[in-house]
């Protein structure tokens, strides 16, 4: 439950404080607990200065044309004494989030490594997974042809605090291109997954230069 209200222009205020006691009684005599019904708030604490609608009058408080406090409607004390009653109520557990987190990489090459920086978000301050130096498919402009398609070095990454940066070491296939070559271009592919097990992914490429 969200929220309950009354305007007392739509009903008598003595009416209103009645039947809002009514209910309240039957929350208190078990309907909260079969029902799982949580806290409930009541829609506006005052009513607004200018009363042009319905929803105007919604307020457990009337308000002066002023803008001041105008005193408490009938409902107000029923409601206020239900409160105390009932002390503080446990909040139910929040749904999960079970959007994608958003992953962003940046990744720079240096003397045989491949620095990478891995952010997670939105919201999500934690997330674990794997990052992977991968050569381009074969006949792409990004890779070697000794090396096309293959995995030329990976490690573990833990994102604490929304941003992580890991150092990945070229594998030995990696290294004798280097050698090689020169250069070695190649794809940083991060898979991760958030603290609900929701995954995501993410590329950036880097030039790896001796």
């Amino acid at each position: 439950m969200t929220e309950i209200g009354w305007s007392h222009l739509d009903a008598d205020p003595q009416t209103i404080a009645a039947a809002t006691r009514a209910f309240l009684a039957g929350l208190d005599g078990g309907v909260r607990r079969r029902a799982k019904v949580g806290p409930v708030l009541w829609y506006m604490l005052r009513d607004t200065a200018t009363l042009a609608s319905r929803d105007d009058g919604l307020g457990l408080r009337y308000t002066a044309e002023t803008g001041r406090d105008a005193g408490p409607k009938p409902a107000w004390e029923v409601f206020a004494a239900a409160a105390q009653r009932a002390g503080s109520l446990p909040l139910p557990r929040a749904l999960p989030d079970t959007r994608r987190p958003v992953v962003r990489v940046r990744a720079r090459g240096k003397g045989g490594k491949v620095q990478v920086q891995v952010t997670c978000g939105p919201g999500r301050r934690a997330c674990s997974g794997d990052v992977s130096l991968r050569s381009g498919a074969r006949g792409h402009a990004a890779g070697n042809r000794r090396t096309a398609g293959k995995t030329l070095g990976s490690r573990a990454v833990r994102v604490r605090g929304g941003r992580a940066t890991v150092t990945v070491n070229l594998s030995q296939r990696g290294r004798v291109a280097l050698r090689r070559d020169g250069r070695l271009r190649v794809l940083v592919e991060v898979t991760v997954r958030d603290a609900t097990g929701v995954p995501a992914t993410a590329t950036a490429r880097a030039t790896v230069r001796r």
